[in-house]
């Protein structure tokens, strides 16, 4: 009858849901129609209750094991840690009778045993309601805390423990024979919490059974009798359910299989200090409001261990097929949530099920480190505003630091790798200043530092370099590296606008900064051309002995010069191998149309290579943005979880390069000058040798000119000859 009934509760519950969801929808017809905020609102508030009694209703379709709809009885033992531990189980006593009261269940104290100090060392409690075991018995196992402990006189962190066990409250008579002599019955005074006493006389039942060890109590009765007959029922039950398994001294599928109460063989954690978290380790369910947690809030957890699926998911089951082995989860931390973290997030989640398979383990994000905090979205949970928690928590295998900027990026990633956390990072600056230090600490501890999306965005430069071009030496590199500069420079050549006017559009768009300095004045791409010149060489390239010109200088008019010339103005930095020595610049230079880089416009990037046996390369792609570089960055991310515990070898050690003087680098240069062509022209080239005059018919009183091939030193000595010069632009190819 009872079973009848609960089946006619939850057709009515159904059906009940089917007409709230009907209704519902002609709200949400009203609303569209009436464009109310209020009616908004409400439907709002109703979804979220119609999720809800969802949710709880699709458990309950869960709970079809043989004892799930019976009551269920709770132990729980204090475990190592003195009297935290006592504290510890007192805590989780108090947990489940708020989550029971939030259920409408009752509790109902069986035995009590208070702690010599504080707390707790044992209690069992009956939890009365309709499907009590069956959502409980997620909770068997070893419960470990970690805090400051109030009984800590030095206020250190405390790592206690607790257990807890679950069986169903089988009332029904069980066949189970108890013969006398495997029993022991002891009787001893009632006891309740804070030392106050149930009665005075020893009605409290303890009955021990010798063939298994199994120990039951009892004492919330006044009678003896009545005690003794709730003990023999819990002793039955937990025969009845070792029968059952049919293995007397394994019971993993009722009982839960015993384990000792102490670190390594904990179900779940519940960490208060450093950082606040409860993770469930057996379906990886984290919730970071540990004192809602403590509070009764324990459905997620419940819900999360009774919808694991029993057999590996589709990725799971790939990664098992492809690797051999069952796939691991990777917890990894990301520190920033700005325009790339958010990014990284992003991606991590749009292809979650690719990049797992891919990297042959699941990636999972524990941490967002940020100062900020974004309520409403669902990365909230995951935000934390102390670098130490991740710092600490050896869990984190990988940290994806995306914060931009030398400190506390540097800080914070030297001390991630000093803890053999590997790290994947976009910071261009923070790699060429400290890229050959971090990558030798990543080297010593076996782990590794990647940055592909340092140089280039979502263009694949870096790993190419150590992997696909490790047969060649590499003898020149030559790329637009930085999207703003591009943009602007192709505005000003195709529709003739003068540099402010291109500037403040590209503000607009957001392609530069308010502060577009690091942009315009080519510190950027000197940053990015270091990282490659250091790779190439293998050696330390320091981006202050890098010759470095901006586009600040560059006018309409030059760009009216490179037309005429059929050649075209990019910002480009320049690493070339000349002997024994790297040669290095960041500066504008005109290209002709044949060059492979003259069509690269807009805020592409490109990237010319060239090999001794290779040969020529190019890689052209979106340099910036947020889904480009994400997807870099998340690609190293991968990398790092295929390669834990073995470093990925790059070339690059803190041995300083020496670079070739720029005074002593050789170039055709195209110069402006005032004055007339004719009459200058000996004169010119008395100096800079022959040259091609160039004349656009709409600027007056001015020309230009092309040199041939001179060394930087020899060009700057002939300029001062000539005070009328107003501007020179270096010449590729």
């Amino acid at each position: 009858m009872q079973v009848l009934k609960s089946l006619q509760d939850s057709v009515k519950q159904i059906e009940q849901m089917y007409a709230d969801y009907e209704d519902l929808g002609l709200l949400i017809e009203m609303s569209q129609e009436e464009q109310d905020e209020e009616t908004v609102q409400e439907i709002e508030e109703e979804l979220l209750r119609f999720e809800g009694e969802f949710e709880e209703l699709r458990i309950q379709t869960l709970l079809t094991g043989e004892y799930d709809r019976d009551h269920a009885i709770v132990t729980l033992h204090a475990g190592a840690g003195g009297t935290e531990s006592c504290d510890w189980a007192n805590m989780l006593y108090r947990m489940y009778t708020r989550w029971a009261e939030k259920k409408g269940f009752s509790v109902e104290v069986l035995d009590y045993l208070e702690g010599d100090v504080a707390g707790i060392k044992g209690v069992t409690f009956e939890v009365r309601g309709e499907n009590a075991y069956g959502y409980l018995r997620s909770e068997k196992g070893v419960h470990r805390l970690v805090r400051i402990s109030p009984f800590n006189a030095a206020g250190k962190r405390q790592t206690s423990f607790a257990s807890c066990d679950v069986i169903p409250d089988i009332e029904e008579d069980i066949d189970i024979e108890i013969n006398d002599d495997d029993i022991r019955i002891d009787t001893y005074r009632s006891s309740g919490a804070g030392g106050q006493h149930i009665n005075k006389t020893s009605s409290a039942i303890r009955i021990t059974h010798f063939p298994t060890g199994i120990v039951v109590q009892c004492q919330n009765e006044r009678s003896q009798h009545m005690n003794k007959d709730k003990a023999m029922q819990m002793l039955k039950a937990k025969l009845y359910l070792m029968k059952q398994q049919e293995q007397a001294d394994k019971v993993s599928g009722i009982r839960g299989e015993i384990k000792e109460i102490g670190f390594g063989s904990q179900i779940r954690s519940y960490v208060m200090q450093p950082y606040t978290l409860v993770k469930d380790h057996r379906t990886n369910m984290e919730i970071s409001n540990v004192n809602g947690v403590l509070d009764g809030n324990l459905d997620p957890f419940i819900n999360a261990y009774l919808s694991a699926p029993k057999k590996p998911g589709r990725v799971g089951q790939m990664q098992k097929k492809r690797t051999g082995r069952k796939a691991n989860m990777v917890n990894i931390a990301v520190m920033g949530y700005g325009t790339v973290g958010s990014g990284v997030i992003e991606v991590l989640q749009t292809n979650k099920e690719r990049i797992d398979q891919r990297a042959g383990d699941e990636i999972h994000v524990k941490y967002i480190l940020d100062l900020r905090d974004f309520p409403g979205d669902p990365i909230q949970e995951k935000i934390v505003h102390d670098f130490q928690v991740i710092a600490e928590d050896p869990s984190i295998q990988i940290v994806v630091e995306v914060m931009g900027g030398i400190e506390p990026a540097y800080t914070f990633v030297k001390k991630c790798l000093m803890a053999g956390k590997s790290v994947v990072t976009s910071n261009k600056a923070l790699v060429a200043k400290h890229g050959a230090e971090l990558l030798s600490i990543a080297r010593e501890k076996n782990i590794n530092f990647l940055f592909e999306a340092s140089v280039g965005g979502g263009i694949p430069i870096i790993r190419p370099l150590n992997s696909s071009m490790t047969a060649d030496e590499i003898e020149e590199i030559t790329g637009i590296l930085n999207g703003t500069t591009n943009y602007m420079l192709s505005k000003m050549f195709y529709e003739g606008a003068d540099y402010e006017e291109v500037l403040k559009e590209a503000q607009e768009k957001g392609y530069a900064e308010r502060n577009p300095e690091a942009d315009v004045e080519g510190y950027d791409a000197c940053r990015k051309i270091a990282i490659l010149s250091s790779l190439i060489s293998g050696q330390q390239v320091d981006f202050e002995d890098i010759y470095t010109e901006g586009i600040t200088q560059i006018t309409k008019e030059d760009m009216m010069y490179a037309k005429a010339m059929g050649m075209t103005i990019k910002l480009l930095a320049c690493s070339r191998r000349d002997e024994d020595h790297i040669h290095a610049i960041v500066a504008p230079y005109l290209l002709s149309s044949s060059h492979p880089l003259y069509s690269v416009n807009d805020v592409f990037n490109a990237i010319f290579v060239h090999g001794n046996v290779l040969g020529d390369a190019m890689f052209y792609g979106s340099g910036a943005g947020k889904l480009p570089t994400a997807s870099a960055v998340v690609s190293d991310i991968v990398d790092e979880v295929k390669h834990l515990n073995r470093n990925i070898m790059t070339m690059w050690d803190q041995d300083k390069v020496e670079l070739l003087p720029i005074s002593d680098t050789s170039k055709r240069f195209f110069v402006r000058i005032k004055g007339e062509p004719q009459a200058m022209k000996a004169h010119l080239e008395s100096k800079f040798g022959p040259i091609e005059i160039v004349q656009v018919e709409s600027l007056e009183g001015e020309f230009g000119f092309l040199t041939e091939i001179m060394t930087e030193g020899h060009f700057e000595q002939c300029q001062k000859e000539f005070p009328s010069i107003l501007h020179r632009i270096r010449v590729e190819g």
